[in-house]
């Protein structure tokens, strides 16, 4: 029984900070997805060229969703989707 609430306690603080709406789910989830081609592909073809253009239209809305992509002195490796606050970044 000890067990169970460690585990349930231990998985209540493993939350994420942040819980989005479903509609800005939907958009970093398409960030993503667009993202994964834009650096993925080879540049000169025309979908990664397409797709790295959606990218950016979809991290515009995001923006305008009032969220930013990391925040001042981070590597790119530590960036993340984030309610835009002090030293974020905006796109």
């Amino acid at each position: 029984m000890k067990t169970i609430i460690i585990v349930g306690l231990a998985l209540s603080f493993a939350t994420p900070v942040y819980a989005f709406e479903p509609h800005i789910e939907r958009l970093l989830g398409q960030y993503d997805a667009y993202n994964d081609i834009c650096r993925g592909s080879s540049g000169d073809e025309n979908a990664t060229q397409t797709a790295c253009a959606y990218r950016g239209e979809v991290g515009m809305l995001l923006g305008r969703e009032g969220l930013c992509y990391g925040k001042d002195g981070q590597a790119g490796y530590e960036m993340k989707w984030h309610k835009c606050g002090k030293g974020s970044i905006r796109p």
